[in-house]
């Protein structure tokens, strides 16, 4: 929890920082945020979809609920 607290302060102080400095506009640190926030989750789904096809991992996933299929 602290290192994506660290994470999301530092983001938003560079976004703020490109701003101030007239090097971006707020809808493209609100597209950068977006964008990456959709990688992180699009990576997260494959991480997960990944372990769960690996049985010595499955254990990991116990307390997310129903793994997906493999295939």
């Amino acid at each position: 929890v602290m290192s994506v607290t660290i994470v999301a302060l530092v983001a938003s102080i560079a976004g703020f920082s490109r701003m101030y400095r007239g090097m971006h506009h707020l809808s493209d640190v609100v597209a950068g945020a977006i964008l990456g926030l959709a990688s992180v989750l699009v990576t997260r789904a494959i991480l997960l979809r990944t372990a769960a096809c690996r049985p010595e991992e499955r254990e990991l996933l116990e307390e997310g609920g129903e793994a997906p299929a493999c295939s």
